[in-house]
């Protein structure tokens, strides 16, 4: 009982950080995790994406899965890399900064690992994505 109770204290500082990290909601609040923070969020979700294939999913999901898995273990994406990258695609697109760091993510590393990507939706006869780039939001022509 006694070791559970010294444990209370270590382990709300875990949840607290666990559940900061998660509703990072645009640019500003990326910006106000540390270096850390950000690794650890951007983990979390490839984590997230990586281990969660559902039996029935839709094959396009499957494809992308497998790919963005695939990429990240043959070209030795880390955290680091991998937040640098949000880190960039939100300084060089202003209009971006509204959205969620996890959209940034799942673009950029969509971008990244198209060519893994367009190779699974291949095997599953999906026609592949072409290539995006720039910002995320464009503006509609007026």
């Amino acid at each position: 009982m006694r070791s559970s109770i010294r444990a209370l204290p270590i382990l709300s500082i875990f949840i607290a950080s666990a559940a900061h990290a998660g509703f990072l909601s645009n640019y500003a609040s990326w910006e106000k995790q540390d270096r850390y923070g950000q690794y650890m969020y951007v983990q979390g979700l490839f984590d997230a994406q990586d281990s969660n294939g559902a039996v029935g999913e839709e094959s396009w999901v499957t494809a992308r899965r497998q790919g963005l898995s695939t990429c990240f273990i043959e070209q030795s994406l880390t955290a680091p890399l991998l937040a640098d990258a949000v880190t960039k695609h939100y300084q060089a697109n202003v209009g971006d900064w509204v959205l969620p760091p996890s959209v940034v993510f799942q673009e950029v590393a969509g971008r990244v690992c198209l060519s893994y990507i367009n190779t699974e939706r291949a095997k599953a006869n999906l026609a592949a994505w072409g290539q995006r780039d720039g910002a995320i939001l464009t503006k509609s022509k007026q």
